[in-house]
C-alpha cells in the first residue's frame, strides 16, 4: 500500500508510530474503510477481518465511555433530587 490516488499513503503498520497513527485514525474517521479498501488490495481478505475487528472494538470503547458519561451525569442529577 505505497500510494493511493498520487498521494503518499502514510497510514501503514511499518513502525509503532505509523501503527498507532493508523489506529487512531481508524477509531475517529469516517473514511476507515477507504483505508481497508487500500490494505484489501495489497493482502487480501485478512485486511477486511482486521479492520472489522478494529471498527468493532472501537464502536464498544466508544459505546461505553458515553455510557460511563451519561452513568456519571445521572448519578449527580440523583445525588442532588435525594439531597432536596
Amino acid at each position: 500500500a505505497d500510494s493511493h490516488e498520487s498521494v503518499p499513503f502514510i497510514k501503514n503498520f511499518e513502525g509503532f508510530g505509523p501503527s498507532f497513527y493508523t489506529i487512531a485514525f481508524l477509531f475517529f474517521n469516517e473514511a476507515w474503510s477507504e483505508t481497508m479498501y487500500v490494505y484489501y488490495k495489497s493482502v487480501g481478505l485478512s485486511a477486511i477481518i482486521f479492520f472489522y475487528i478494529v471498527a468493532f472494538i472501537a464502536f464498544l470503547m466508544l459505546m461505553r465511555l458515553y455510557i460511563a458519561v451519561f452513568l456519571c451525569y445521572f448519578k449527580a442529577e440523583l445525588r442532588k433530587q435525594t439531597k432536596k
